[in-house]
């Protein structure tokens, strides 16, 4: 009797252990899923120049009176070219409506008589955050560029992106 009741007590403890070893595992695939997704899911802060892709490596959001004015940095798409910049100005009602793109509105670094398609929307939560996506589109003779994005974050204080 005494070695049927040790081996039901190694049999129940064989059986528990491998229960919560099973369940650290279960437990800890959820911690690595969950690290993966965080980086997976990030689509924000990406633009792509005809098709090719790099990032905005800064924001400056700046309200005065009625005018919202946004500054994006992009890094370029070749090392050794300048830095990318995109202005949008409008007016503060306008957050979270479809804008479409004129002279006045968007200032790009390398692009100018933006097509009529081209346009751009701005969302600002209360705490700050801003969402921004955009589609530009130039066509000089028969090449068209197009410049089309997406940032979210919290504005950032005018520096040199390159220094950071």
């Amino acid at each position: 009797m005494e070695k049927l009741k040790k081996t039901f007590m190694k049999t129940t403890f064989s059986k528990t252990s491998k229960f919560i070893a099973l369940a650290m595992m279960f437990l800890a695939s959820f911690t690595v899923f969950t690290a993966c997704g965080s980086d997976d899911d990030d689509e924000s802060n990406i633009v792509k120049i005809d098709g090719q892709e790099t990032k905005v490596l800064s924001m400056n959001a700046q309200e005065i009176g009625e005018t919202a004015n946004i500054f994006l940095t992009i890094q370029p798409i070749e090392e050794g070219q300048a830095l990318i910049t995109l202005n949008f100005n409008f007016p503060i009602k306008n957050y979270g409506k479809k804008i479409a793109c004129d002279d006045n509105n968007v200032n790009c670094s390398f692009l100018s008589n933006l097509s009529k398609e081209s346009h751009y929307m701005v969302n600002k939560t209360e705490d700050g955050v801003y969402k921004i996506k955009f589609q530009l589109a130039q066509t000089v003779g028969n090449k068209t560029t197009t410049v089309a994005g997406s940032y979210e974050g919290k504005s950032m204080a005018m520096t040199d992106p390159a220094a950071q």
